[in-house]
């Protein structure tokens, strides 16, 4: 990662960070800041205006379920992350869910949405 764009580890427990780290075969070290989901939607909120101002190249994640309970919302800010060209790493779904038939349904949707908004709208 260049030194401008930061490795981050989103966890519910501070304590879970060794292990993440090495789960995602990167030392502590290299994990530039921590941000604890506290049940509010504070540390999430810091962690999108980092990633969308281009601060973050990389986030370590125990399982995508930390982003929310609802599916839809996880897919949409995975993909943001995505887009912006963040590596994703989450220890419970190291493929980033690729084989749930209910994650591939909702990328399938997103994508039918993003093509969508492609298509020139003629007055």
């Amino acid at each position: 990662m260049t030194p401008e764009r930061r490795t981050v580890a989103y966890v519910a427990d501070k304590a879970d960070v060794p292990a993440l780290a090495l789960a995602a075969q990167v030392s502590e070290e290299a994990v530039d800041e921590v941000m604890v989901d506290t049940g509010d939607d504070d540390a999430l909120d810091a962690l999108q205006d980092a990633v969308y101002a281009g601060a973050v190249g990389r986030i370590i994640i125990p399982s995508l379920d930390l982003l929310g309970p609802d599916l839809m919302a996880q897919e949409m800010i995975l993909a943001g992350w995505l887009e912006r060209n963040v590596a994703v790493f989450s220890r419970d779904e190291p493929d980033l869910g690729v084989d749930d038939p209910a994650r591939r349904d909702v990328r399938a949707v997103l994508g039918e949405i993003d093509d969508y908004g492609k298509i020139p709208w003629v007055p």
